[in-house]
């Protein structure tokens, strides 16, 4: 009798363990039926093989409902009361950087992520409020693929508090994405005429703000909310991400009934005439007066594709 090696796998780890055993080989006249069925168990492993290695397949076993609900939230709550309006918008800047980028998180092996300054928003000293949160908004984000996060300053037994390693990366990562006048700004105030000590990223950043954000710039921020229009290619998703971005960043923040008019306003009248259909107005709730506005673009959309001539 023959004997022959076989090796197989042990899944019951996630990592492949491989045992030995020796089995013996049947006869030519019954090898093939055996034969068929090793090729069957080989296909089947293959197959299993596949899903665990294949990250798509896995997706595709574990993918959402495309029914799972869709929420829509805005925030009215104020902030900052008792100062200055642009005292408060600096005040939620400041909370934004501290929450984000003040924290440490877990070390591990740093992955070669490719992103870099040439692929970061630029700010140019625009005396615009959401062009600049848009900007530290990306900024922000690098930094954390960077792994550039954690604690302003440390303490050093023979130093005391200095600036951390970490911190003086953001700051000169700030600096190397700014561009026209906040680039002068930066070499002539931060560079040359430098503060006394190392700077922070909070420290040159509320120096930048009041620099460039003057109040009108929360007069053009009232503007943009007030201006918001309906589009085809948006629609009323896109107005409701405008109103939100606007009405959220606005010092003065509309209140929730408020910013559900005004989204009503916004909506065509066709679209409107359905989502007040049935008792529903500014009263309802914002979950419901956005899902009846979608359920009349999609029902519109259809038929206007069923109505083109074929």
């Amino acid at each position: 009798m023959t004997w022959t090696l076989h090796v197989q796998e042990d899944r019951s780890h996630r990592r492949s363990a491989a045992s030995t055993t020796f089995q013996p080989v049947a006869p030519a006249a019954n090898r093939s039926s055996g034969s068929d069925n090793r090729r069957a168990s080989m296909r089947s492993d293959a197959s299993d093989t596949r899903s665990q290695n294949n990250p798509s397949h896995q997706l595709a076993l574990t993918a959402p409902s495309p029914n799972r609900r869709v929420l829509y939230v805005y925030d009215d709550t104020p902030y900052g009361t008792g100062r200055k309006l642009r005292h408060r918008i600096f005040a939620r800047m400041v909370e934004t950087i501290e929450s984000r980028l003040h924290v440490s998180r877990p070390r591990g092996p740093t992955p070669r992520i490719p992103l870099g300054p040439s692929k970061m928003k630029t700010y140019r000293g625009e005396c615009d409020i959401i062009v600049l949160d848009d900007f530290l908004r990306n900024f922000i984000f690098h930094c954390e693929a960077f792994g550039l996060t954690g604690p302003p300053r440390v303490y050093m037994d023979d130093e005391g508090w200095v600036v951390s390693s970490q911190e003086t990366l953001r700051v000169h990562l700030l600096g190397a994405v700014l561009k026209g006048s906040a680039e002068e700004w930066f070499k002539a105030c931060i560079q040359v005429d430098r503060p006394e000590g190392e700077p922070t990223l909070l420290e040159v950043f509320e120096q930048m703000f009041y620099w460039f954000i003057q109040s009108s710039a929360i007069n053009k921020l009232k503007r943009s909310f007030d201006e918001v229009e309906y589009t085809s290619e948006g629609g009323i998703r896109k107005v409701f991400l405008a109103l939100k971005r606007s009405g959220e960043l606005l010092p003065e923040r509309p209140g929730l009934y408020s910013f559900k008019e005004t989204l009503l306003k916004k909506m065509p009248k066709r679209m409107r005439r359905h989502v007040l259909h049935g008792g529903v107005s500014a009263e309802s709730s914002l979950q419901t007066i956005m899902e009846r506005a979608v359920s009349w673009e999609v029902d519109n959309e259809q038929d206007q594709l069923y109505s083109q001539p074929r």
